[in-house]
């Protein structure tokens, strides 16, 4: 197996590397090239959001005739996005940032806002079948648009409230992905596909109904109909689609805001929990959180934590803090919020 050879980048034309995905048949073996854009100038591409997966399960891809071993589950991603006709263009971080280059590292993570946000479209791939999972994707249109009754399947709601056990719904990168995508992304799962505006647009349609049932909904006047109220209970869906919301109507928000939110969302890495956050952040406080990998865990909070106090938000991020054993966090300060970071292993 061979290590990908990556030609240097111009960081100074904003340069990235693009993944393009040959097309092929389901049996055949994926066979990729790479090749240099710009963010300057305006190029068609697709941005993938999804989850590395465990990095000891990996699977062959070619780049350039190259055998190249990549984790199960991008191989996994790739394998049902890949067309049989036409190829795909698309970026994928763990392939088209060189992961064993710090420097060149941090300054493509510091683009990776404007990477999703300058994409053409954004891939969301949830992950592979399940038994709820074609038949809620091919109701959601009728349930958007109220041809289908979500009450006669149940399905759609089994789907809705299993998708906390899916990764991609509790990883802190893909609250960036999400919430800067330009255009409405496209929620893959298996072989089926929907918009992001649909896939939210089903759930609230079922989560009245749901939760009505249950007596979780406030009535917003004196008839107590469906259309008529507030619910009051929320799955992880509803706090992605609010702070995607969030972002794009006030371009950003504030780093305590933004750790707040993000509290049960996980990252590999302890750095990533404020590195993942940074290109939500409003524009004038980016500036304050370098990127730079090369840093101790300690040094990076405490960084953080001058940021969230020279914007005057400090008494209000402390009392928000808990108390809780962090001997495995590698020296990262006490005040972080007890549930503010959740190291995946």
């Amino acid at each position: 197996m061979a290590a990908i050879h990556y030609s240097a980048l111009n960081h100074a034309k904003r340069e990235i590397r693009l993944l393009t995905v040959r097309s092929g048949s389901t049996g055949d073996r994926i066979d990729c090239s790479l090749t240099h854009v710009s963010l300057t100038n305006l190029s068609t591409y697709s941005a993938l959001s999804y989850v590395w997966g465990n990095p000891e399960e990996r699977a062959p891809i070619t780049i350039e005739g190259a055998i190249v071993l990549v984790t199960k589950k991008l191989w996994i991603a790739l394998r049902s996005l890949r067309s049989e006709t036409e190829d795909l263009t698309v970026w994928v971080d763990a392939v088209c940032i060189n992961q064993t280059d710090v420097l060149g590292r941090n300054e493509q993570v510091a683009m990776m806002g404007d990477i999703y946000a300058s994409a053409t479209s954004v891939l969301i791939w949830i992950g592979e079948a399940d038994d709820t999972s074609n038949v809620a994707f091919d109701l959601m249109p009728g349930i958007v648009d109220g041809t289908v009754n979500p009450r006669m399947h149940s399905e759609s709601g089994d789907f809705y409230f299993g998708l906390s056990g899916r990764p991609w719904c509790n990883r802190v990168w893909t609250m960036q992905e999400l919430a800067l995508a330009t255009h409405d992304p496209m929620v893959i799962c298996g072989s089926r596909s929907v918009c992001w505006s649909t896939f939210v647009g089903a759930w609230k349609v079922i989560a009245k109904v749901l939760f009505t049932e249950m007596g979780h909904v406030r009535y917003l006047g004196h008839q107590e109909t469906i259309g008529n109220i507030e619910v009051l209970s929320k799955i992880k869906l509803d706090l992605l689609e609010d702070l995607r919301r969030h972002v794009r109507e006030m371009g950003g928000g504030s780093l305590r805001q933004l750790l707040i939110s993000s509290r049960t969302s996980e990252a590999s890495q302890a750095k990533d929990r404020i590195y993942a956050l940074r290109a939500m952040l409003r524009k004038n406080d980016r500036a304050s959180i370098a990127i730079d990998y090369r840093k101790p865990i300690a040094v990076v909070y405490a960084e953080a934590m001058a940021h969230i106090f020279s914007i005057g938000d400090g008494p209000d991020f402390l009392s928000d803090c808990g108390q809780g054993d962090r001997s495995n966090l590698g020296g990262i300060p006490s005040t972080t919020p007890k549930d503010g970071i959740r190291v995946w292993r």
